[in-house]
């Protein structure tokens, strides 16, 4: 297999998955509950990964002009959850804590002791 056609296999199933994870944001977001720059930033990288399968397909002489989208859709996606992100990782994100740590670092004094 070329490179090219590894290239081209590459785009083709990036920009399906691109695709698909955006439509399945999209179905649960609605104009009540989601942020407008959230929206349209979601929208624009759909946008973005049907132009790459558009590119890996029909279009090959639109690789730059593809990769350019996807990089400002990318960047449009991140400033718009960033506010997320302002005081630490969001909740959804975090892994949950074993009990223990959680105990002993809100007691005053606490400490850890190795279980040997």
């Amino acid at each position: 297999m070329s490179w090219c056609a590894l290239l081209n296999a590459a785009l083709f199933g990036s920009g399906l998955g691109i695709i698909w994870t955006c439509l399945c944001r999209i179905k649960v977001m609605t104009a009540k509950s989601t942020l407008a720059s959230v929206r349209y930033s979601i929208a624009l990288l759909a946008t973005a990964g049907l132009v790459l399968v558009l590119t890996a397909t029909v279009r090959p002489g639109w690789l730059h002009a593809a990769l350019v989208l996807l990089a400002v859709a990318v960047l449009c996606v991140q400033a718009a959850t960033s506010r997320l992100w302002r005081r630490s990782v969001p909740e959804s994100f975090s892994r949950p804590m074993p009990l223990d740590s959680m105990f002993f670092e809100t007691v005053p004094g606490g400490k850890k002791h190795d279980a040997q």
